[in-house]
């Protein structure tokens, strides 16, 4: 994980105070940081259903520890029908989607490194 340092900015007391270029350098650094950490890779798909799942193809990763933040994407009756929905990293260029619903509406992700 990144780490972040707000030694400069941490240290603007009140609103209204001048705000010194290294605040602004700090804030463009932990930014870039954290740009880099959590990566470009992401897209849609769609649950395949219970019984069954989908497979994502992705670019390759520099290992398999990398982590997959997935969201449901879909009307309101679309959604009460995904049920718990879950990933598995299955090489560093794919990871498998399930759900335990009948539910087979879309879903976003992005890979977290």
């Amino acid at each position: 994980m990144a780490t972040f340092d707000w030694t400069y900015t941490d240290a603007i007391d009140a609103t209204g105070d001048p705000v010194d270029f290294e605040v602004f350098d700090e804030i463009q650094t932990n930014v870039l940081a954290l740009n880099t950490q959590v990566g470009a890779d992401y897209g849609t798909d769609v649950f395949a259903g219970t019984g069954s799942s989908t497979t994502v193809t992705i670019p390759e990763q520099a290992d398999t520890s990398y982590a997959v933040m997935l969201t449901a994407i879909g009307d309101e009756a679309a959604l009460t029908d995904v049920g718990i929905f879950g990933y598995e990293v299955v090489s560093v260029t794919e990871f498998t989607v399930y759900n335990t619903g009948v539910g087979v509406t879309g879903f976003s992700y992005k890979v977290l490194r």
